[in-house]
C-alpha cells in the first residue's frame, strides 16, 4: 500500500493542483448534495470544550429552494447525543461532511463515457486506483442548526420531502403517532465549504467561493462542460 501513497504524492508533485475553475468545483460540490449515490447521509459533529467531540451519521434531505437551496434538511431527534449536544450550544455551530459513494462500481461522472446502450462506465483507460474513493469528491460544511418553527414554513411538505429521501424515516418525524420519541425539524445553513474534488492533478482542492456554490446548478454537467459524459463507439 505504500507504493500507491507514495505514486499519488509523485503525481501531486509533478502536476500540482489542476485548473480547475471555481465555477465547476462548486457546480460538482452542489450537486453532490443531491447525489443519490451518497444515499442522502453525512457526517455531523460537534465540539464541546469540555466533552470532546461528536460525530454522528445522520440522514439529510436537500428540500429547499432559491437562496436556501444549499441548506440541508435534519431531522432530530433529541435522545442522540449529538443532537442533545446540538440544542445544548448556544449558537449551534456544527461541522457537515458528505462524500461520494467509495464504492468502485459506482462510476464518477466525470471521468465516464456513455456506452452504445447508453449506460454510464469509466472511461477504459483510466486505472482502477483512480476508481476508488481517493479519487472522488468529498466537501466539508462549516455552519449552524436553525430549529425551524410551524410558522416559518409548510411542515407537511418539509416531511414529504424528507420522506421521500429516507422512506424509513416515516416512522420518527415530527407528526407520527407510532414513534415513542420527540421529533424535530432543522435546517443546516453553511457559511464555508471545503472541498477535495479528488487527485489534485485532477480536481480543485480548498475552500469554494459561496456565492458561486450558492449560485450553482446541480447537474450532470457543468456550465463549462455541455456534455461531461460523451458517447463511446
Amino acid at each position: 500500500m505504500h507504493w500507491f501513497w507514495l505514486l499519488c504524492v509523485a503525481l501531486f508533485i509533478t502536476h500540482g493542483h489542476a485548473e480547475e475553475s471555481m465555477t465547476t468545483a462548486a457546480h460538482d460540490a452542489r450537486t453532490l448534495l443531491v447525489d443519490e449515490q451518497t444515499h442522502f447521509v453525512s457526517a455531523v459533529a460537534i465540539t464541546d470544550e469540555s466533552l470532546g467531540a461528536v460525530m454522528a451519521y445522520e440522514y439529510y434531505a436537500p428540500c429547499f429552494r432559491g437562496q436556501d437551496a444549499t441548506d440541508l434538511l435534519y431531522l432530530v431527534l433529541p435522545v442522540s447525543q449529538l443532537w442533545r449536544r446540538v440544542l445544548a450550544t448556544s449558537n449551534m455551530t456544527v461541522t457537515v461532511a458528505v462524500t461520494s459513494s467509495p464504492s468502485m462500481n459506482v462510476v464518477d461522472l466525470r471521468h465516464a463515457h456513455l456506452s452504445r446502450a447508453g449506460r454510464a462506465e469509466w472511461n477504459p483507460e483510466r486505472p482502477a486506483w483512480r476508481r476508488g474513493m481517493a479519487s472522488k469528491n468529498r466537501l466539508t460544511m462549516y455552519g449552524k442548526m436553525h430549529r425551524i418553527q410551524g410558522n416559518e414554513t409548510d411542515m407537511d411538505q418539509l416531511a414529504h420531502c424528507f420522506v421521500q429521501h429516507h422512506e424509513d424515516a416515516r416512522m420518527w418525524i415530527p407528526s407520527s403517532e407510532a414513534s415513542p420519541h420527540t421529533a424535530m425539524w432543522m435546517r443546516f445553513s453553511p457559511s464555508s465549504v471545503y472541498y477535495v474534488g479528488g487527485f489534485g492533478d485532477e480536481h480543485r482542492i480548498g475552500n469554494i467561493d459561496m456565492a458561486a456554490f450558492r449560485s450553482a446548478v446541480p447537474g450532470p454537467n457543468s456550465p463549462e462542460s455541455s456534455q461531461r459524459v460523451r458517447f463511446q463507439y
